[in-house]
């Protein structure tokens, strides 16, 4: 016999929370699954990105978007809840890019859940993801570890192209980005 389902945990905070602590509180949640996946991480005490996740040698600059409330509406009879995530760079809102940041963590204070995803992987402005998005943990860990694996590829890639280049002789002082 098939158990029912769970309905959705929600830790709604205070209505008048600012931004700034909200993001703040995003940020905390942030650090804390970073942690839980045996990686390092501090916060950064500056605007470019938000958090520093390293382990070794391996050092990643993460950004926080985080999300207090889901709008809700209907759909077919059953009622939804999404997050939306600006995520766009700048005052005409351009993509960002390995510039800016490697990581980009999406986070639900609501569900008090994360997603995480390589700044590659952002193709637009604004995302809008469903709350249940946020409500399993295992979709935390898996895109961690993902966005990780994603990251060394490129990282690995960029490497070999750029000794390959020294070795046909073109300037080993061109810049790749992973």
């Amino acid at each position: 016999m098939r158990s029912p389902q769970k309905p959705l945990s929600l830790h709604i905070a205070v209505p008048d929370l600012s931004n700034t602590t909200a993001g703040l509180v995003g940020e905390h949640l942030a650090t804390a699954a970073i942690l839980q996946r045996g990686w390092a991480c501090s916060m950064a005490q500056q605007d470019a990105f938000d958090l520093i996740a390293n382990m070794g040698r391996e050092c990643y600059r993460v950004q926080v978007r985080s999300c207090c409330w889901s709008k809700r509406f209907v759909h077919n009879r059953q009622s939804k809840s999404t997050l939306q995530f600006p995520v766009g760079k700048g005052g005409n809102k351009r993509f960002p890019t390995y510039d800016d940041y490697d990581i980009l963590c999406l986070v639900s204070s609501e569900q008090r859940g994360c997603f995480f995803m390589p700044i590659s992987s952002v193709d637009k402005i604004k995302l809008t993801l469903p709350a249940s998005h946020f409500s399993d943990p295992e979709r935390e860990i898996d895109s961690w570890d993902q966005t990780i694996r994603i990251l060394r590829d490129e990282l690995t890639k960029s490497a070999t192209m750029r000794n390959n280049r020294a070795r046909n002789g073109s300037s080993s002082n061109c810049q790749l980005s992973p």
